[in-house]
């Protein structure tokens, strides 16, 4: 694995103001996410922990990456994606990638292993009927075959 492997979080809905954005985040791109470009689909290999097992899966598949963020954090940039393995809302990702490219794979696989650990947990204290539930997005690495550094 690379040192800028991706991590992706499905998203129920995108949803973002325009105006907004673009005022707080200068140099970030706001669009549309459902503008994506079919030909700059690339091949990727989705890498997902499962908690009950403690063992990661690898799937094949390709994406639609747009080429600029839409906004970013102190550590990472977010991009909008579609997975072209699924239709509609289905296919609606958000990608996140560090900043810092030279950051060690594993960073990677620990977040990815520790939100799915969260959600595991979310679902236990649900199962007791909290006044509210809990729950986390599922999240994956992300390898982007296609591109030279492989990020």
């Amino acid at each position: 694995p690379e040192a800028s492997e991706i991590i992706a979080e499905r998203v129920e809905a995108v949803q973002l103001d325009e105006e907004e954005g673009l005022a707080a985040l200068a140099n970030i791109l706001v669009h549309d996410p459902d503008d994506f470009d079919i030909d700059l689909a690339e091949r990727a290999v989705k890498k997902q922990y499962n908690s009950h097992t403690k063992k990661w899966t690898h799937t094949f598949i390709n994406v639609v990456v747009t080429p600029r963020a839409f906004a970013q954090g102190g550590m990472r940039q977010a991009f909008h994606m579609q997975d072209l393995s699924f239709s509609g809302d289905d296919k609606k990702y958000v990608l996140k990638l560090y900043k810092n490219i030279t950051e060690e794979p594993q960073i990677y696989y620990d977040d990815v292993k520790m939100q799915m650990e969260a959600k595991m947990w979310a679902v236990r204290y649900n199962d007791q009927n909290p006044p509210k539930h809990v729950d986390f997005l599922d999240a994956y690495v992300l390898q982007l075959n296609d591109r030279s550094d492989k990020p």
